[in-house]
């Protein structure tokens, strides 16, 4: 039994470390207006999230993705772009789950054996596996969600209309109900194709200790 706790153990941090984030990211581009290059923004919220203290750590992560770009931050009143941010997370149903383990025991042995001496008779005992268990069960799942919308700020300032530019819709489903922890993931998805018409949804997979996904979360 020890050695079955033990690999138990070992296989738990295995899949502990392991675990995978898969993240699908849509990006819809305005043909007639592509985005500017090296031009000014400003991040804002949606109605219902300008209080959100979650904003202002998501809000940094789109900034240094920006940044990278080229992009320089300023405020409302001189920016080019006016860059919204919603994010969310629901309920996306239960996953059940079924699989078998080995079940580690002692197996008990005997029988006879013929020689020059006659009939001689042995028996004794083994370790190993002597069956299997199943173990079934089910999990929550939740839909992580950003949205990210760029807005021509520059015209509307001229025109009073408002044009989007690009919008990102970015999900993951999966156990986790963190949105934090899987924030940053979203976030690098949506940039990858930023400016984009990605014309399906295009899948990628991650790790929370991935070097770009561990920069962002620190701000560094």
């Amino acid at each position: 039994m020890k050695r079955a706790a033990a690999i138990l153990v070992v296989l738990t941090l295995f899949q502990t470390g392991c675990t995978k984030f898969h993240v699908v990211a849509n990006g819809f581009q305005n043909r007639d207006r592509p985005l500017p290059t090296q031009s000014t923004y400003t991040v804002l919220p949606v109605k219902g999230q300008d209080s959100d203290l979650e904003f202002q750590d998501y809000a940094r992560m789109v900034e240094m993705k920006l940044s990278e770009r080229g992009y320089r931050r300023t405020d409302l009143s001189s920016a080019d772009m006016a860059i919204f941010i919603a994010y969310g997370i629901n309920s996306a149903g239960v996953r059940n789950y079924a699989y078998s383990l080995p079940v580690y025991g002692t197996n008990t042995f005997s029988g006879n054996s013929f020689g020059s001496g006659g009939v001689a008779t042995f028996s004794g005992t083994s370790s190993g596996i002597v069956g299997s268990q199943t173990v079934a069960g089910s999990k929550q799942l939740f839909t992580r969600t950003l949205i990210v919308d760029v807005v021509d700020h520059a015209h509307y300032k001229n025109t009073g209309q408002i044009v989007s530019l690009w919008k990102g819709d970015i999900t993951s489903t999966g156990e986790s109900n963190d949105l934090r922890l899987v924030m940053p993931m979203l976030v690098e998805s949506g940039f990858r194709h930023f400016g984009e018409n990605t014309k399906k949804g295009i899948t990628h997979v991650y790790s929370e200790y991935d070097s770009h996904i561990e920069k962002l979360r620190e701000g560094k």
